[in-house]
């Protein structure tokens, strides 16, 4: 990895070396030997969104293709030596997803789609969930869905791995190298332009995230892909406060939260209305008022955050679709142009299956069933894909 001469041709260009585009060229190269493959990075492999994002690893979604890509993904990470190399970092915590009345049958008809696709999941009373979570305040708490081999992993070590098992498959991966406009003429894809010159390619991956309209052809419809700032926070567990964490979805507080080692929290929003963002370049820092109110929730949820403390935080910006779930699909305007963008915050976690079924598609041309909701034109045909929640987020 690095900045090198930049190569005049290639049998694909990929765009982007988050997780989502190290995983496409790392699966490709797997996939067929001997192709030429270029993955092109404006700044360092796992620098844009996926440096920024809390990597949570669940399972828990309301449709069946969703759920099962997150569950053949968790396979993955939980081996990620063997099947891809390197470390990603895996910290098996489980999941809670904790809900008050209004959402109960929904959490009951999600936990029995899951169970009967493989997931280990299972419903668990709120004196359950006390025993298993210490000094969880569980007085609002209608249920939860409880995961016991989802957790978290380390986005950049992810990422790093991905892009080297790549590399070892010949994938020639170009840093500090921006890609300025995706080029086409005649409806196909003709290559990339980037700040150093063209690479002229037949097959062209979008997987800039937050940055996939940006770079998209002249001429082409506008992706419907919104930039919403979402703000994290880590904070300091007191002493006393020792109980082993899971990772949480706390619907009643509008929050997400995972351990960070033993002695910290990362936190995060369930809300759907975050601010929207003019430049996803200009996404920094955290607002005070954000920091009150996730060390409130924390509160509310764990009485002993009390005696904690704001340490740090940062904010992320999501690429959000209208149904909050990505597109991976060809482009229909332009032939040879995959999208793989608008992942809401559900990239991380599915970026190992997302990758494979990408691949295919890419490679031999042959579109996985599983990728049928995630077509570049439901939007347009009002087949947006359905959350059982209020909360998108956890779609």
């Amino acid at each position: 990895m690095g900045v090198s001469e930049l190569a005049d041709s290639a049998d694909i260009v990929i765009v982007g070396g988050g997780c989502v585009g190290c995983s496409v060229a790392f699966n490709a190269a797997k996939l067929q030997q001997g192709l030429r493959i270029i993955l092109v990075e404006r700044q360092h492999v796992g620098w844009g969104t996926t440096g920024k994002s809390t990597a949570i690893v669940r399972q828990h979604y309301s449709n069946p293709v969703t759920a099962e890509m997150a569950l053949e993904s968790l396979k993955v990470f939980e081996n990620f030596p063997q099947q891809v190399g390197g470390d990603a970092g895996f910290k098996r915590t489980g999941f809670v997803l904790a809900v008050g009345p209004g959402d109960l049958d929904s959490l009951k008809k999600n936990v029995d789609m899951q169970r009967k696709i493989g997931i280990e999941t299972s419903i668990v009373e709120p004196g359950e969930l006390e025993k298993l979570q210490p000094g969880a305040n569980v007085k609002d708490i209608a249920a939860a869905a409880f995961e016991p081999r989802s957790g978290y992993a380390d986005p950049a070590a992810t990422t790093k791995s991905f892009a080297e098992a790549a590399e070892k498959l010949g994938v020639e991966i170009v840093e500090r190298t921006r890609v300025l406009k995706i080029l086409s003429s005649g409806g196909k894809v003709k290559g990339v332009r980037t700040e150093s010159g063209e690479i002229i390619g037949e097959r062209v991956v979008n997987a800039t995230n937050v940055w996939a309209s940006q770079v998209m052809p002249e001429g082409h419809s506008k992706l419907p892909i919104r930039v919403l700032r979402e703000q994290n926070c880590m904070f300091v567990r007191p002493r006393e406060f020792t109980t082993t964490l899971t990772v949480w979805g706390d619907f009643l507080n509008g929050i997400y939260f995972r351990p960070e080692g033993n002695d910290r929290l990362v936190v995060g929003s369930l809300e759907s209305n975050l601010p929207e963002l003019d430049d996803p370049d200009y996404c920094e820092g955290v607002d005070y008022e954000t920091v009150m109110s996730y060390s409130q929730k924390l509160f509310n949820r764990f009485p002993a955050m009390a005696q904690g403390r704001w340490e740090r935080g940062w904010s992320g910006p999501y690429d959000v679709t209208p149904d909050w779930h990505p597109i991976l699909d060809e482009s229909p305007e332009i032939k040879g142009l995959y999208i793989a963008a608008g992942f809401s915050g559900h990239g991380f976690k599915l970026s190992p299956v997302v990758g494979q079924l990408m691949a295919q598609l890419i490679v031999n041309g042959k579109k996985h069933p599983d990728l049928t909701i995630f077509s570049a034109n439901r939007f347009r045909e009002g087949k947006l894909v359905t959350s059982q929640y209020e909360s998108n987020i956890l779609a």
